[in-house]
Formats: C-alpha cells, structure tokens, sequence
C-alpha cells in the first residue's frame, strides 16, 4: 500500500529504482566535509535510489567518491566558485534575499543542460529552500519544500518552468544509474 502523504513513496510508485542492489555510499563523510546534517527527507531519497539521474534530465548527487561528477561536496565547491565570480542579479538577490552567502550553498543536483539545483542552507535543514539556476544564471527559481517534494513536482507537471525544457518530463519517467551507459 502507498502512503499518498508520504513523499518518498509517490515517488518509489511513480519512478522506481533500479533492481541492480548497488547500495548507497552513507552521507557521513560528506555530511562532515559540508558541516552540515542533510536534510532526513534527501537521506531517504538517497538511501532509496542512490546517485544517478530522473528521466534522463534531473541528476541526484550523493557521497560519490568514484565520480567527483556525481559527489555532493565537490559539486558543492564547484557550484560555491560560480557564485563567486557571478554577476548575476537575480543569483545575488536571491541568496542575500535568503540572508545566505555563497557559503550556505549546497549542491543537491544538476540537469543535462548544466542548470544547478542547490540549497540555501540556512535554518533548519528540512525548512532549507532550493533554488534552480538556469546555466546562463539569468532565471533562478525558488521552490518551498523538500527535494522529492521538488522532484514530485516537476514530474508530474504540478510544476513547470522555463529553466526546463519542454519534453521533461517524459510520460513514463525512469530513474538511471547512469542513462548514458547503453546497458
């Protein structure tokens, strides 16, 4: 039985895991290179699916210390050096709306169009808002609610934006360890 209230199994229902028993790299490590506890509602997430990418478009990063492409603390960095050297308006207005710094970001995802999907880590982790900046960084959206809420949302077009492109999400979306891979 599903539970309807429950997030996470809407979600497991909607798009299921792979089968292939690949378990998930605890978030210890990353969690005390960040100095943060991630939020209870990503550890499910992860815990359930592991790294990897929903419907070809939206990755999930995790503890990945075999692919700094998929690792949250090295995206985290990366994405921390982009808004340092930004100047982007709405990037900026954003995050001092947030009474954030580049600081409080973390990388939770990507997109194949090279969009960031972060937290602003302020406040309690499970209150932490996610923005999406768009690659040219000239549209940022927020969204209120925790991040299988977030992909809840756009996967059953509760939600659209311009940021994605309009053949996302698929009819029948999937999750990939790695939909590139050919097997």
């Amino acid at each position: 039985m599903i539970d309807s209230c429950d997030p996470i199994s809407v979600l497991l229902s909607l798009c299921p895991p792979p089968q292939d028993g690949e378990a998930s790299e605890p978030l210890a490590r990353t969690e005390e290179a960040l100095g943060r506890r991630l939020p209870d509602s990503y550890h499910r997430l992860v815990e359930a699916y592991g790294t990897g990418c929903f419907d070809e478009f939206i990755w999930i990063y995790g503890n990945s210390p075999e692919n700094n492409n998929l690792d949250i603390w090295h995206r985290s960095q990366k994405a921390r050096r982009v808004f340092l050297r930004s100047a982007s308006v709405n990037l900026n207005l954003a995050l001092s709306g947030l009474g954030a710094s580049r600081d409080d970001i973390i990388s939770w995802g990507g997109t194949d169009n090279g969009d960031l999907c972060i937290w602003v880590a302020v406040g309690p982790s499970d209150q932490w808002p996610i923005l999406v900046i768009d690659a040219r960084e000239d549209i940022c959206i927020k969204f209120d609610g925790n991040v299988t809420e977030f992909l809840l949302a756009f996967l059953q077009k509760y939600v659209t934006s311009d940021i994605f492109p309009d053949d996302f999400p698929s009819a029948n979306p999937e999750f990939s360890r790695n939909p590139y891979s050919g097997a």
